[in-house]
């Protein structure tokens, strides 16, 4: 019995010898001593870096006021940023009593479609105006809606 203990031992002690040589032989890298040739020794090195980007939209507009959209972009040389509505351009608010008023998105005097959007390739703001279609209010209240605005990753067609 002792006998086999020794045995199961110095098998042991061989196993976990032999697999700390191993690894010592498993590396990949450049060894440069007193007897190398050459003195030198070139490595790579890498990195990666993740494209981000923060777009802020305003929690509240009041119609016949303006949105400020800013955008801090870092995305690759090819991408930008863009920044939509998703509805489908039928822009209303309505109040308590189901009376509704029509109002339209600009960005400058260009007025918005389902279709358009503002792009960032670098960090930068936009300002889109809640423009009242209707000069004349007929009914009094609390006229109320939303917008949807979709951001999204797009790369530039060449």
């Amino acid at each position: 019995m002792k006998i086999t203990k020794k045995i199961f031992c110095f098998a042991l002690s061989l196993m976990t010898i032999s697999t700390m040589s191993l690894s010592v032989y498993a590396t990949a890298d450049t060894v440069v001593n007193e007897k190398s040739t050459d003195k030198t020794a070139q490595t790579n090195v890498d990195m990666t870096v993740n494209p981000y980007y923060i777009v802020t939209i305003p929690k509240t507009v009041t119609l016949d006021g303006s949105a400020k959209i800013s955008a801090a972009v870092f995305t690759k040389s090819n991408d930008y940023v863009k920044v939509s509505l998703s509805d489908t351009g039928d822009f209303k608010v309505t109040n308590e009593d189901s009376q509704s008023l029509d109002y339209e998105v600009k960005n400058g005097e260009t007025v918005w479609t389902k279709d358009s959007f503002v792009s960032f390739e670098t960090d930068g703001e936009a300002t889109l105006d809640f423009v009242q279609k209707q000069s004349n209010i007929i009914y009094s209240g609390e006229y109320t809606g939303t917008v949807t605005f979709t951001v999204s990753v797009e790369t530039k067609k060449i």
